[in-house]
Order: C-alpha cells, then sequence, then structure tokens
C-alpha cells in the first residue's frame, strides 16, 4: 500500500540521545551509527511500507503503521539493547524514549526518502522530553489503546500523573517498568484484535467491522483498535462515529466519514445524521444564552484541550440547546469520557460560569 502523502494514524517511538551535544564529533558519529544499525536490526521483521524511520540527528523516530505493540516491543528491545551494550563494554550512552500514537503524514523529503510529520511524532517527542536516562514513558492515548489488545496491559505501566510543557501542555504520562515483559504473541506474531473478539455484548462484530473498515479509509489499519476502544464508551452508533472522526486530521475528509451512507446496525448513517439534527433542532432554544465571546471561546479551548477539533460543535450545539451557562458547561463536561480530564475542564471552566 502507498502511503505517500497519506496521513495515519501510528505508533510513534522518539528516541534521543543523552548528552549528545557536549560529546566530540568522533564520539557522536560512534553513538550514531551504532543507534542507527541497532533500529534497524529491531525492525527488520516488518515490511517497510508499514513502518517510517526519521533520522533526527541525535536520536530517531520510528513510525509504526500497523500493529500498535510492535512500539513498545521496540522501546523495550532498544532499551534492553543499549544497556547490554554498555555492560559488556561496546558502547556506554543512554537514551531517553517516548511512545504516542497519533496522526502521522507521510511524505517525500529532498532527498526523496520517506520521511514523517504530524501531531504524533510531535506528542512523541514531548512524551519523551518527561523521561530520564534509559526511561521508557508513553502517553494515555498509548496506554489506553493498548488496553485494547492486553487485559493486564496495566501491569505493565506505572501513572506518573500529568506532566506539563514549556508551553504549559498538560499530557498524562505512564512508565514502563523497568522490568516489564510484553505477553507472548501467537503463532501468527500478534495478539488476537478481532472485533468479534474484542467488542462489548451490545455491539454486533458486524457493525464494528463495517465502521471500522470505512474509518480505515481514512486513517488506515489501526482504525479496527480505535473502534474497539470507543465502542466501549458508548453503544450508539452515531455517538461512536462522531468520537471516532476525531481521530481524522483533515476537516473534508472527516466530513465525508460522518456523511457516509453505509448501513450499521440496519440505519444509514446519513440518517442516523440527518435525525440526529433533527433532534438538535427541536430542542433548541429560541432565546440566545447570555454569554460572551470570550467565554465560548475559552471554553472550546478547555473542551478541545480533550477532545480535540470536535470541542467547536459541540459548544455551537449545546450553547443553543441550555438554559444557563452551569448547564452549557455540565453538557460540555458530559461529552469527556476521562474522568480526570472531565474534573479539569470543570476546574477551568468555573470562572465563566
Amino acid at each position: 500500500m502507498d502511503r505517500i502523502n497519506r496521513t495515519c494514524l501510528s505508533s510513534v517511538v522518539f528516541v534521543d540521545v543523552v548528552d549528545y551535544t557536549v560529546r566530540t564529533v568522533a564520539q557522536q558519529t560512534r553513538i550514531h551509527d551504532h543507534l542507527k544499525e541497532l533500529i534497524a536490526k529491531l525492525v527488520r521483521h516488518i515490511p517497510e511500507d508499514d513502518r517510517v524511520m526519521v533520522d533526527t540527528g541525535d536520536g530517531a523516530a520510528v513510525c509504526f503503521m500497523m500493529d500498535p505493540e510492535e512500539a513498545l516491543y521496540f522501546g523495550l528491545n532498544l532499551r534492553e539493547a543499549l544497556l547490554s551494550a554498555a555492560t559488556s563494554g561496546e558502547i556506554d550512552y543512554r537514551c531517553r524514549i517516548g511512545i504516542n500514537i497519533g496522526p502521522v503524514k507521510v511524505v517525500r523529503d529532498v532527498n526523496g526518502r520517506r520521511n514523517a510529520l504530524g501531531d504524533g511524532i510531535n506528542v512523541a517527542q514531548r512524551v519523551m522530553d518527561f523521561a530520564a536516562p534509559n526511561q521508557l514513558l508513553v502517553s494515555r492515548a498509548y496506554f489506553e489503546l493498548l488496553g485494547c489488545l492486553y487485559e493486564d496491559c496495566a501491569k505493565l505501566f506505572s501513572y506518573l500523573g500529568v506532566k506539563r510543557d514549556k508551553h504549559i501542555k498538560e499530557y498524562e504520562i505512564y512508565e514502563v517498568a523497568a522490568a516489564a515483559t510484553m505477553p507472548l504473541r501467537d503463532a501468527g506474531g500478534a495478539a488476537d484484535k478481532s472485533l468479534v473478539a474484542q467488542a462489548p455484548t451490545t455491539w454486533a462484530g458486524t457493525t464494528l467491522e463495517a465502521i471500522a473498515r470505512d474509518l480505515a479509509d481514512y486513517i488506515g489499519p489501526l482504525a479496527t483498535l480505535l473502534v474497539q476502544r470507543e465502542a466501549r464508551r458508548t453503544n450508539d452508533v452515531g455517538e461512536l462515529r462522531r468520537s471516532l472522526a476525531e481521530s481524522i486530521v483533515e476537516p473534508d475528509e472527516r466530513e465525508r466519514f460522518l456523511s457516509r451512507s453505509v448501513e450499521y446496525g440496519g440505519v444509514p448513517a446519513a440518517r442516523a445524521a440527518e435525525n440526529h439534527l433533527s433532534r438538535e433542532h427541536q430542542a433548541a432554544r429560541s432565546a440566545p444564552l447570555d454569554i460572551s465571546d470570550d467565554d465560548l471561546a475559552a471554553l472550546t479551548q478547555y473542551l478541545a484541550d480533550s477532545l480535540g477539533p470536535i470541542a467547536k460543535v459541540l459548544v455551537k450545539r449545546f450553547v443553543r440547546q441550555v438554559a444557563s451557562r452551569e448547564d452549557l458547561v455540565a453538557s460540555l463536561a458530559g461529552e469527556i469520557p476521562d474522568g480526570v480530564e472531565r474534573e479539569r475542564f470543570l476546574r477551568k471552566s468555573v470562572i465563566h460560569i
């Protein structure tokens, strides 16, 4: 599959060599070559079309387009290889490692080589920034998605809490235990990720499979796992599709996904969207809510920190339906599935009530 100029959901491992810039040029060259060879060895079993490696000079970013657990296997094996090399006296340097899952666009660089851009890489780098030498950290998004594969996933991680970068942006961070080991793969080399096996009992497997195929047109093979995760939070087709749409970066593609007329559970998506809009219209208030544009902008930003671009749509919807600012904040908070983020939204929003 040709992924050039396409945006896909990818698992990203960002690696940074500690104290690289203070070393001599000869030391930098030796470390760079060793890390490059080590990474190539660790990913050689993965087809080239399913991965992208980006040389950052003092480290690397490796994007995995298929199985998300490959990123964790890679991170664990890389850390172990570095410790082994130092113990044996082969070479001694340490790395900080961060893992995230998010949108990545595959492009060609000026030399015609494959490169990767996007928020998936940017956040992986931010996660790595919080790591200590030879520490492996992951984002909440990656932690939650991996939980779709392994019920005992929590045993691999320790929650480190909310961290803030230099721009005061907040990230929920998990540490991979120093002695962590991944569950054994099956004979096929991967965990059982079938939607029928993973889906909640309130969903028909065929419904989720149809939605996953639809979503995969826009974000790639990881659509299946994303559907698994979001299907655990709702039993409503329309709500599920709106939640999944947040993973699609391009606005026009997001709109196409929401308006597709593929049938799910006997209800065409387009008709379901029309019914949803009709209910909104019936519930709309005749008098506008007394709230300033500045307050609305602030609430939209707070909500976007948790939900992304869909926040603007939700604010516009609820501001027409509610009778007070308190109701508006409560309605918006109800759209945030994560309890920690919901409480954070409520704390920030109180000054606008």
